[in-house]
């Protein structure tokens, strides 16, 4: 639309507006209680579909490298043990923990502090520790060291166990589960 045109509707408007305030104000209240009686029929569907074009190069991009580096869901478990953390006890309940977390359909692995490798328990030499790394339930591994490493380790402390080593936390990673027909349709949309 030309600006001249532009203009003189603009113009048309302020004018009806400025003559006949009163004829306005009650034609914008009628507008508004029609707006306010149909407002239970109003629906925004704000999901990812209605967001994002079908064809958006960015979506398959990101649909690409998601196939390609996905992350996992996963389910952080806090035990906080009677005994002593690193205590025989202690240690073998949390493995019979993991072991029952194994096999629970849906659970694809568990990280738990009995995985993580002990740089300083005894500590060893660069070569040595590149052919034999040691987990706290490994013989010859110093519990005592191990705490120490647990409780002040940038690696571990916070993460695997708390800075006083009175609880530990075990990651169980979740299985993906992939509904087929759904993964087909998706495909089918590229």
């Amino acid at each position: 639309m030309p600006n001249k045109a532009r203009d003189s509707m603009a113009k048309k408007f302020a004018d009806i507006i400025s003559n006949s305030p009163k004829t306005f104000l009650l034609f914008f209240v009628f507008c508004l209680t029609l707006s306010v009686f149909n407002l239970k029929n109003f629906k925004l569907d704000a999901s990812s579909d209605s967001l994002v074009l079908e064809g958006d190069d960015d979506l398959k991009y990101y649909r690409e490298v998601n196939e390609d580096y996905s992350s996992s869901d996963f389910l952080i478990i806090i035990f906080q043990p009677k005994a002593d953390l690193f205590s025989d006890i202690t240690i073998s309940k949390v493995r019979e923990m993991v072991d029952a977390f194994e096999k629970i359909d849906g659970v694809d692995s568990v990280l738990s502090y009995l995985d993580a490798p002990l740089l300083f328990s005894p500590k060893m030499g660069m070569s040595e520790l590149a052919d034999n790394l040691r987990t706290i339930e490994d013989k010859g591994s110093d519990k005592s060291l191990a705490r120490l490493e647990f409780m002040n380790s940038p690696l571990y402390t916070e993460l695997l166990t708390d800075s006083e080593a009175v609880y530990t936390a075990m990651q169980l990673t979740l299985k993906i589960m992939i509904d087929m027909t759904l993964l087909s349709i998706k495909d089918m949309r590229f």
